[in-house]
């Protein structure tokens, strides 16, 4: 991580009034895979609406650096594992561990509700997420297709938390 960023770097919960910047934020960080992925993603379509829809739906989780926001995760939770969505961070804060911020933020999160399993899904034609993933301890348990595509598209990745025993 850059000098200084991580001491800089906060993460909290996302509120209503984050939604343009988290959108901006998502379809900036989505921006180089506009030729890459079939089908092309929901990503580079949202809006502050569509961000309020889902912070209705999901837990945000922002991360800001000297008072900016720079990156994004949802977070949807279910009573067996935990599923995070749209994980973005702005291109200039790439490779400055804000993602894995973000990611070890959520894990710290379910820990503390007692949920062991994260999941998440990502595409095939982004080796280099699916790396990035790996790297932080998630396997690819299932690859699947999109509906209107005839060949594997994403991954579905997953990381078993430790815990305790009772």
């Amino acid at each position: 991580m850059e000098s200084g960023l991580k001491d800089d770097l906060q993460i909290r919960e996302t509120c209503f009034d984050d939604a343009a910047h988290l959108a901006q934020i998502i379809r900036s960080a989505f921006e180089p895979y506009r030729r890459v992925l079939v089908p092309v993603t929901g990503a580079h379509a949202e809006t502050p609406d569509s961000i309020r829809t889902k912070l209705a739906a999901f837990t945000g989780l922002a991360a800001e650096a000297g008072g900016k926001l720079v990156g994004v995760v949802f977070i949807a939770w279910h009573a067996d594992h935990v599923y995070f969505d749209r994980l973005a961070v702005l291109p200039a804060f790439h490779g400055r561990g804000v993602a894995s911020s973000l990611i070890i933020e959520l894990e710290r999160r379910a820990a503390v509700r007692a949920v062991w399993r994260v999941t998440l899904r990502t595409r095939l034609a982004l080796p280099d997420n699916i790396a990035f993933f790996e790297r932080l301890g998630y396997r690819i348990y299932r690859r699947s297709s999109h509906p209107e595509t005839g060949s594997e598209t994403y991954a579905l990745l997953e990381k078993h938390l430790a815990h305790e025993s009772a």
